[in-house]
């Protein structure tokens, strides 16, 4: 049964999660995997991720045709719980949803993702 794309649906899976990572839809490895792009392991940013992707339950929005600009996926003890992905700068789907929800902060996650991939980079040197 399908959700509805609520705050509260979109809170239950951030229930113990203590790894994100951001890929980019737009750079497929040779697996065809969106490769990695940013890893966010500390729990406040994992609760700042979490924050900002707060829905506008006041909005309601048929999908977009595309994949997404963003993929990210949500880790327990380095099992895949969950996928969020991210699309125009203003919208999330889960597929576990009726919809996709429409963004509250989008151009502030936009923002996060970015100093996320520069960080990333920075460890991987």
């Amino acid at each position: 049964m399908l959700l509805e794309p609520t705050n509260k649906n979109l809170n239950t899976l951030f229930v113990n999660i203590d790894k994100v990572l951001i890929r980019d839809t737009s750079y497929l490895t040779k697996d065809f995997v969106p490769k990695v792009m940013a890893s966010i392991d500390d729990d406040l940013e994992i609760k700042n991720l979490q924050k900002l992707l707060a829905i506008d339950e006041s909005v309601s929005i048929n999908p977009c045709m595309c994949h997404g600009d963003y993929q990210i996926d949500l880790y327990s003890t380095n099992e895949l719980k969950a996928t969020i992905s991210f699309h125009h700068g203003e919208s999330i789907r889960f597929e576990g949803w009726t919809n996709d929800a429409t963004l509250v902060f989008g151009k502030e996650l936009l923002e996060l993702i970015k100093i996320a991939k520069k960080k990333f980079k920075i460890k991987i040197k």
